[in-house]
């Protein structure tokens, strides 16, 4: 029985779980709640996700959300089958430094990232939290450090761990973040790890990303709204002086 997958294409954790799917070669069902129209508050979805969130999978009748939960699931149950246990290993200190690195994320993804973005105050008509940007640097440090003393995330081998972080890190897109050359071990990773994948074409570059085009949109009516207006040029007096009749006797008097 497939894997049902409800996830929206532009969601950063549906992409994470998506890139696992097919990663592994796993069967599985997709299906698109749209955010748009609500419709991950409607009552059939909220009996798959209470949280009204996506990702969200059933397998075999057993509802799952919370993508980090998720991915460890999938690589417990069909790993071995799909030869792919490495992902989330089976020894207690291995597996350890992959929940590390999964907690790490899920705390610089919400701790730091999103609110430096501050998307909910972008739609309202605010900008980037660039007081957040400090916060943010620190998160990408450690990221950084991670990537500094193994070729992964959590190793010398890719785990589910890569995949999250990417996601997490890969909405900095949404404001074409132009500070990576201070993390060299990330933009390697990145370039020469992750991008080559399969998955990362199909999951990634491929879906239109309508969030993203939504959210450069409102900074973009932001910054219109913030521009001087132009004042315009006076129209030049094109109508010759009258010539005074009066003498230069008169003008003085």
């Amino acid at each position: 029985m497939p894997v049902q997958f409800y996830y929206h294409p532009n969601s950063p954790p549906s992409k994470a779980i998506w890139m696992i799917l097919e990663h592994m070669g796993l069967d599985y069902e997709p299906h698109v709640v749209d955010l748009f129209t609500d419709e991950h508050k409607k009552p059939e979805y909220l009996k798959i996700n209470p949280l009204a969130q996506v990702p969200a999978i059933v397998d075999d009748g057993f509802p799952m959300w919370e993508s980090r939960a998720m991915a460890a699931w999938l690589i417990n149950q069909y790993g071995a089958r799909c030869k792919k246990s490495s992902l989330y290993p089976t020894d207690a200190k291995s597996k350890a430094i992959v929940d590390m690195a999964l907690y790490t994320d899920s705390s610089i993804y919400e701790g730091r990232l999103l609110p430096y973005l501050n998307i909910g105050g972008v739609f309202k008509g605010e900008g980037i939290a660039e007081d957040k940007i400090d916060d943010l640097k620190a998160g990408l440090k450690m990221y950084e450090y991670a990537l500094s003393k193994h070729k992964f995330m959590a190793g010398d081998h890719l785990t589910i761990a890569d995949f999250s972080a990417l996601n997490s890190m890969y909405v900095l897109s949404y404001v074409e973040f132009k500070g990576w050359s201070d993390y060299p071990n990330i933009s390697r990773w990145f370039e020469k790890e992750m991008k080559v994948l399969p998955c990362f074409a199909k999951c990634i570059q491929e879906p239109k990303d309508v969030f993203k085009e939504m959210y450069q949109g409102a900074l973009a009516a932001r910054k219109q709204s913030e521009a001087p207006a132009e004042t315009p040029e006076p129209e030049a007096n094109t109508t010759e002086p009258e010539q005074s009749t009066e003498t230069n006797d008169q003008q003085s008097a």
